[in-house]
């Protein structure tokens, strides 16, 4: 019976462990179906070991932190843009300078006239 006590404990002990070291985040149905399939691809004909989802999309994301190129940061930045952020940074930046770009001014002038 105390075998079974201390057995019990270890086990809650261990999933303590592994569950500090991990956090959930929330992708699309699409980011999703495309961690199946690389999960697929690195899984194929691997037999040194058997890789999880969870760890696939975790060497994605931390690959992806050491070795983005610029290009890619950009392109992330122009998917995630909003147009009334930009409006507001740029509105921030005429208010400090005191000063307009031409290219916005002459599309508020559109826009306005």
């Amino acid at each position: 019976m105390e075998k079974e006590s201390e057995e019990k404990r270890e086990k809650v002990q261990r999933k303590k462990s592994v569950d500090e070291n991990l956090s959930r985040i929330v992708i699309t149905k699409e980011a999703d179906m495309a961690v199946t399939e690389i999960l697929d691809v690195v899984n194929q004909g691997f037999e040194a070991g058997n890789a999880k989802r969870f760890e696939v999309a975790s060497h994605m994301i931390l690959w992806f932190k050491e070795h983005a190129p610029t290009d890619a940061i950009q392109s992330l930045r122009r998917h995630l843009a909003s147009g009334l952020s930009m409006l507001d940074a740029v509105a921030k930046k005429a208010k400090s300078s005191g000063e307009l770009p031409p290219e916005i001014q002459a599309a508020l002038a559109q826009y306005f006239f």
